[in-house]
């Protein structure tokens, strides 16, 4: 009797329906699924791409900045910009 109850489980025989995924659920999950192949998206791209997309705008922003600032510790300065610009935080560093 127990295997003709996991066989029905199995089929799905006897169980309940799932509901059926709310708006919110499904777009949350199409972004999910879009951040998962954007990441192996950049993964696969060659380095000068890699960085091109990735690195270089805010780079490129922070040493304008630091030009126009003219710090006294200049690489400091930029870590500092880089982490409070950062794109990609999840919140915006203090």
């Amino acid at each position: 009797m127990a295997e003709a109850d996991a066989n029905m489980a199995d089929r799905g025989e006897g169980a309940q329906a799932l509901p059926e995924p709310s708006k919110e659920e499904v777009a949350e999950a199409a972004k999910a699924v879009e951040e998962v192949q954007k990441k192996m998206n950049l993964q696969a791209l060659p380095i000068r791409a890699y960085l091109d997309q990735t690195v270089v705008p805010i780079l490129l922003d922070g040493m304008s900045a630091l030009v126009k600032e003219r710090p006294p510790n200049p690489v400091e300065w930029l870590g500092t910009f880089l982490l409070k610009n950062n794109p990609q935080a999840a919140e915006p560093a203090e």
